[in-house]
């Protein structure tokens, strides 16, 4: 469903050879000799082609994109749609998820105005801000109100309404979760 992938930073970053590129189940078992950059961690979905995955990736900063991960995870389950935003330093990609009964959609969700390009889909943003806006609800009503006024994002293939099982999607979110947080654990010792 998705997967982190992880990058060996002195590789470079088209090499997709097992000794620099792995998943992060993979990375922990086989402990190589490189930590990987964080900031440029890839999050790939399937079945989605690999020229499409490479369209956004990387994703940016794991510690931002796990705690997106759960709470999609968690809004899933409670039938909601969810939003997912790449973390990089450069202009981020929105996704959405929209669950319709046992299947959910996913799909680029396209260019937002700001304020709501800096916003992530968190009560507690990675990004500090120096009033007290509640980034997540602030993003939500946005797109709630204004969702077929989302203009596409013309620099990104179409990528539209991509079904998944919504319990196996669950199940994938939460896993590449753990996972990602085994992985700063392991790094920290």
């Amino acid at each position: 469903m998705i997967e982190f992938v992880l990058q060996n930073p002195d590789s470079d970053y088209e090499d997709s050879s097992a000794e620099n590129r792995m998943n992060i189940d993979t990375y922990l078992k086989s402990k190589p000799n490189w930590e990987p950059a964080l900031e440029d961690t890839t999050l790939n979905f399937y079945p989605l082609s690999v020229s499409q995955n490479s369209s956004f990736n990387p994703f940016g900063l794991i510690d931002f994109i796990i705690p997106q991960l759960y709470e999609i995870a968690l809004r899933l389950k409670n039938n909601q749609f969810a939003i997912l935003k790449t973390t990089g330093d450069w202009r981020p990609t929105f996704f959405i998820f929209e669950p319709k009964n046992n299947i959910t959609c996913f799909s680029v969700l396209g260019i937002l105005q700001e304020p709501y390009l800096s916003y992530y889909p968190l009560t507690n943003s990675p990004m500090f801000l120096n009033n007290n806006i509640n980034q997540k609800e602030e993003l939500y009503n946005y797109i709630s109100l204004n969702r077929n006024d989302i203009l596409p994002d013309q620099s990104l293939p179409e990528i539209k309404n991509i079904e998944f099982n919504t319990s196996q999607l669950i199940c994938s979110l939460n896993e590449q979760a753990n996972l990602g947080n085994e992985l700063l654990e392991f790094l920290k010792t």
